[in-house]
C-alpha cells in the first residue's frame, strides 16, 4: 500500500515528467502479434495524462542515431526489444559486416542504453523502460552479462544505475498467453492504459524525497514561468548590457553580472510561489519513522513520530525548549549533548547520516556542486588548493584583485588545520579550519593564463586540475567556496589583526 508521502511525490513527479520518448519499429504498423504497439493508443493516453508523446518508428540503424540528442533531453524513454531495422546502404555492400549476426533481439535498445550511460549520462534522473513482447526473463539475462557492475532487482525486474533507473516490461495487450507458465511474471505485463501510472510510480521512486521533492517543484515553477522570465530578460535590454560590458574595465565580467542577476531572478521567482512543505514533512515522518530508540551521544531518546512533528512545529529557538515541548523528558546537560546529534533523530532504514550531513553542508557551503566542472577553475577568494605535501590552503585574495592580472601577482592564504571555528568540507568527508592567526599567512606568486588576465587552473589527464605558481609549485584545485563563506573568514582574519596588546596593570586590567 502506497504511504500518504509516495502518493505527494508521485503528484510531484507526474507534474516534473513532461515528455516521453517511444521508439518501436512496429508502432505504425498493422497487428503483428505480440510486438505489435499501437502509436495512437498510446498517444491517447498520455495526451489524458497531460504528457508530450513522441514515437519513433526507426527503418535503418542510421535513425537510431539521429535520435540520441532527442533522447538526452527526455524525461522518460520507452523502447521494444526487438527492432528490426535494415542496414545502410553503405554495409549492404559488404556481405562480410554482419555474417556474425544472426539475432539482433536487444542490440539497437542496449546500444541506446549504453549512449545514456555515456560520460555523465548516469548522473542524469531518467526513467528508462524495456516494453516488450519477448520473454523478459531471457532480457534480464543479456542485461546482466552486459552491466555486470549493477545488480539486477527479481522482484521488480529493474536496474538502478545511479540516477537512471531501468525497468523490463511486457506488453500487456498482446502477451499474456506467453506467460501463463508463470503466473509471477504476468504482474510485469502492461496494459498501454497502464502505462502512464508506471511512469509517474517508478520515476517517483528514484525522487521521492523533502529536497527533492522541492527541487522538482522549484523546476516546475521555473518551466511554467519562462515567459515571465523572458519578459525580464527581453531584447529592449540589449543596448543598456552591451554599453555596460564597453564601460567597465574587464568586458568577461559582463557575463558573471548576466549569470548573477539571472539567478536572483529565478530565486525570487521560486520564493514567490512560496512552496508550502509542512505537509510534506509530516507526511514524510509517518512514512519513514517507527517508535524506537535513538542512543544520541551517550543520551538514550524515545522516537515517536508525533514527538518529531511536535519539535518541528516549535515555535522556541533553544533545543532544550522544543524538546520540552514535545514532551520529552531530557535534562538541560544532555539537550546540549545531543546538539549535533539531532539529524540522527529523523535517521530511517539503511540511511547514512553522516553522508547526509556531508553532502547538505556541501550544498550550503560549496559553489562547485556540480562536477565534473564544464570550464577550469580560476584562482579567487574562497578557493581551496592542495599542495604536493597534502597542505590544505584557502586563498583569501579578494575577487577585486584576482582579475585583470598583467603581470606576476602574489596571492594570499591561509592553512587549513585540524581543528579551530568554522570547519570546510575539503575532500571525501575530510573537514578542515581555517588558521586565522595572522602569522600564519601564505603569500605565492602566480603569473595569468595569457591573454585573460586571470589565474586558471589547467586539467590532467584524470580529471583534475592544478594552479602551477611562478617557482613550478604545483597546487591541486579542491573546490570554491561560496563568497559569503569565504569572507566570513576574511573578516575573521582582520579581526585578529585588528587586535591590540598592551602592557598594562595586571590588577586594573583584571578588575570586575
Amino acid at each position: 500500500m502506497e504511504s500518504d508521502f509516495f502518493k505527494l511525490s508521485k503528484d510531484v513527479a507526474n507534474r516534473f515528467i513532461q515528455n516521453v520518448v517511444f521508439i518501436d519499429d512496429n508502432a505504425y504498423k498493422g497487428d503483428v502479434e505480440r510486438n505489435a504497439f499501437d502509436a495512437q493508443v498510446v498517444s491517447n493516453e498520455f495526451a489524458k495524462s497531460e504528457k508530450i508523446c513522441a514515437i519513433y518508428a526507426p527503418k535503418k540503424e542510421s535513425d537510431i542515431d539521429k535520435y540520441y540528442s532527442i533522447l538526452d533531453k527526455a524525461d522518460v524513454i520507452i523502447l521494444d526489444w526487438r527492432l528490426d531495422l535494415e542496414t545502410d546502404a553503405k554495409d549492404e555492400l559488404n556481405p562480410e559486416a554482419d555474417a556474425d549476426v544472426e539475432d539482433t533481439r536487444g542490440e539497437y535498445t542496449l546500444k541506446i542504453i549504453n549512449e545514456q550511460l555515456k560520460d555523465n549520462g548516469n548522473r542524469k534522473l531518467k526513467l528508462i523502460i524495456i516494453y516488450t513482447g519477448d520473454t523478459i526473463t531471457a532480457i534480464k539475462d543479456v542485461l546482466r552479462e552486459q552491466f555486470p557492475d549493477y545488480s539486477f532487482d527479481e522482484t521488480n525486474f529493474s536496474m538502478q544505475f545511479n540516477n537512471l533507473k531501468l525497468l523490463v516490461r511486457g506488453k500487456g495487450e498482446y502477451g499474456e498467453t506467453q506467460y501463463d507458465h508463470n503466473e509471477e511474471l504476468k504482474k510485469f505485463l502492461i496494459h498501454y492504459n497502464e502505462l502512464p501510472n508506471l511512469i509517474t510510480s517508478a520515476f517517483a521512486e528514484m525522487s521521492s524525497g523533502l529536497v527533492s521533492n522541492f527541487a522538482l517543484e522549484a523546476i516546475n515553477i521555473i518551466r511554467n514561468n519562462t515567459s515571465r522570465i523572458l519578459g525580464v530578460f527581453s531584447p529592449v535590454l540589449d543596448p543598456a548590457y552591451l554599453g555596460h560590458k564597453v564601460m567597465i574595465p574587464d568586458a568577461t565580467e559582463a557575463k558573471d553580472l548576466l549569470v548573477q542577476i539571472l539567478g536572483d531572478a529565478i530565486t525570487e521567482l521560486i520564493e514567490s510561489c512560496n512552496i508550502d512543505t509542512t505537509e510534506w514533512i509530516n507526511k514524510w515522518i509517518d512514512s519513514n519513522i517507527i517508535k524506537h530508540n535513538v542512543v544520541c551521544n551517550g543520551v538514550t531518546i524515545n522516537v515517536t513520530p508525533e514527538i518529531l512533528k511536535q519539535i518541528l512545529i516549535s515555535e522556541k529557538q533553544d533545543l532544550y525548549e522544543k524538546i520540552q515541548d514535545a514532551g520529552l523528558n531530557i535534562s538541560k546537560s544532555n539537550a546540549k549533548k545531543i546538539q549535533l546529534s539531532v539529524p540522527e533523530l529523523f535517521t530511517y532504514n539503511d540511511c547514512d547520516i553522516n553522508n547526509s550531513n556531508d553532502q547538505f553542508a556541501i550544498l550550503t557551503h560549496h559553489k562547485n556542486v556540480f562536477k565534473p566542472l564544464s570550464n577550469s577553475p580560476i584562482l579567487t577568494l574562497g578557493t581551496i588548493v592542495c599542495s604536493d605535501s597534502g597542505q590544505y590552503y584557502i586563498c583569501i585574495q579578494q575577487a577585486c584583485d584576482s582579475k585583470r592580472i598583467v603581470d606576476e601577482r602574489r596571492f594570499l592564504f591561509l592553512p587549513l588545520s585540524q581543528s579551530g571555528e568554522n570547519p570546510i568540507i575539503v575532500e571525501d568527508g575530510k573537514k578542515l579550519f581555517p588558521d586565522k592567526k595572522s602569522y600564519e599567512i601564505k603569500t605565492i606568486k602566480f603569473k595569468p593564463t595569457e591573454g585573460n588576465g586571470l589565474i586558471r587552473a589547467k586539467k590532467e589527464n584524470d580529471g583534475s586540475f592544478f594552479f602551477t605558481s611562478s617557482y613550478d609549485d604545483r597546487y591541486k584545485w579542491i573546490v570554491n567556496i561560496k563568497s559569503l563563506h569565504a569572507q566570513r573568514i576574511v573578516n575573521n582574519y582582520c579581526a585578529q589583526l585588528s587586535r591590540v596588546g598592551l602592557n598594562e596593570s595586571e590588577w586594573l586590567r583584571l578588575y570586575k
